[in-house]
């Protein structure tokens, strides 16, 4: 295996918070499949899947097909730092709509992952006490072998001060930040 760049590691392995970039060449095959609460994004390379039973929107594991491992994932697909080392933990936070997306191929973009097209899940939660919207976005485009994680944040009750954003925080063996 082939030491990863920084810009390939925050590019694409850090962007689920999976560390799985996996070795040269495209898989096809963009899919996602829902049955009930579960969420599955996959091709032929990486899978990953997601839980919003009870409400909660919670992580569940990357599996690396073609090396043929599975990463259990924390329960919750981000945490946000708050004053006074507080935390916002996703799985904490309301559940308000879910909804499958297909994401067209953009020819111009200058990324050339959007190049190409894909499907993404989109989870949208709030947190009453502090007021925050929290729209996350898991994206996989055809072809590629890493999954892209999107967090977009709105204050609705005035300003929620922000200290961190933890995408990230597993143990997987092997895994180095290089660069």
């Amino acid at each position: 295996m082939r030491d990863l760049t920084r810009r390939e590691f925050v590019g694409g392995a850090a962007a689920i918070g999976a560390g799985l970039v996996l070795g040269p060449g495209r898989l096809p095959g963009a899919r996602l499949v829902r049955i009930g609460d579960e969420l599955t994004l996959g091709n032929g390379a990486i899978r990953a899947g997601w839980s919003l039973a009870g409400g909660a929107f919670r992580a569940r594991e990357v599996d690396d097909l073609a090396g043929k491992r599975r990463l259990s994932l924390p329960p919750d697909a981000f945490v946000l730092g708050l004053p006074g080392e507080r935390t916002l933990r996703a799985s904490a936070m309301r559940d308000v709509a879910s909804r499958v997306e297909d994401l067209p191929g953009v020819g111009s973009a200058a990324r050339a992952s959007e190049r190409e097209s894909g499907r993404q899940v989109v989870v949208e939660l709030a947190d009453d006490a502090s007021g925050l919207q929290v729209t996350w976005r898991g994206v996989l485009r055809e072809r590629s072998r890493y999954l892209r994680q999107e967090v977009t944040l709105r204050a609705t009750a005035g300003e929620v001060p922000i200290t961190g954003i933890t995408l990230v925080e597993l143990e997987a063996p092997g895994a180095a930040v290089v660069g």
